[in-house]
């Protein structure tokens, strides 16, 4: 059984967000900086935004604290989801 890691399960996060919500979340690597940056954008208002240094020791961990911000920004329904309509 192989293990998976934070960055992937971060990243399967990201592609989920951007495959189901209304917001376009996106990993941009910057590897001038060796960063990378997660978003969630919607509308032209940014929703989340993080960077992750990628020689930092602490990585995983950081990967793992932003899917868990991400994760709670769904269970409290504060990404709009797709389809959804208020009634009137």
């Amino acid at each position: 059984m192989s293990q998976v890691s934070e960055m992937q399960t971060l990243f399967s996060l990201v592609a989920h967000i951007d495959d189901h919500y209304a917001a376009q979340a996106d990993a941009q690597p910057d590897w001038p900086h060796r960063q990378v940056v997660i978003t969630a954008d919607e509308g032209g208002k940014t929703l989340y935004a993080a960077t992750l240094e990628i020689d930092s020791p602490a990585l995983e961990a950081k990967a793992r604290l932003i899917r868990h911000e991400l994760e709670q920004m769904i269970a409290e329904c504060e990404l709009p989801i797709l389809g959804m309509e208020v009634a009137a």
